[in-house]
């Protein structure tokens, strides 16, 4: 058997919940449980390495350009998901469960790296200014960040788990 990475273990773990029985799996989903499985996905690195809030951070996750010019270290970033959780557990439970689209679905809500600006401007309410994204995608079910008109810096666009 090849050597899986984390995010395939991870995968491997919330395919394996989504296969016992529906009530099972909702009592997972409603709590902490699935929040935290599917942060820790994109927490650490394909080896192992833990990211979060750590300098490693900047060579795994992409940035946006005013997060990579700012010269902050990456504790005083803030680390956004593409996709908010809620989202993407809703993604999960919609598709057919398997290992591989579990994988493909929590691969396509990478975290990028952003100031704490931007990112209060994609969770703040649209009262208070922002864009009221904080639990949702756009209404066109687009990116929250084109959304915001937040550029990825070029430099980083490379960058994987």
């Amino acid at each position: 058997m090849t050597k899986q990475s984390h995010q395939e273990k991870i995968a491997r773990c919330l395919a394996a919940i989504l296969a016992l029985d529906e009530e099972t799996v909702q009592a997972f989903c409603k709590g902490n449980p699935a929040d935290k499985l599917i942060r820790s996905f994109t927490e650490f690195s394909a080896e192992g390495v833990p990211l979060y809030r750590r300098e490693a951070a900047k060579r795994h996750y992409r940035a946006s350009v005013a997060a990579y010019t700012s010269g902050l270290p990456a504790k005083e970033l803030y680390g956004e998901h593409l996709v908010p959780i809620s989202c993407s557990i809703k993604k999960i439970l919609a598709s057919d469960r398997s290992e591989a689209t579990v994988l493909r679905l929590l691969r396509e809500n990478e975290v990028v790296l952003l100031t704490k600006e931007e990112a209060g401007y994609i969770d703040r309410s649209c009262a208070k200014g922002g864009m009221g994204l904080k639990s949702s995608l756009p209404a066109d079910g687009g990116c929250r960040l084109q959304a915001a008109g937040i550029e990825l810096a070029s430099e980083t666009l490379s960058n994987t788990l």
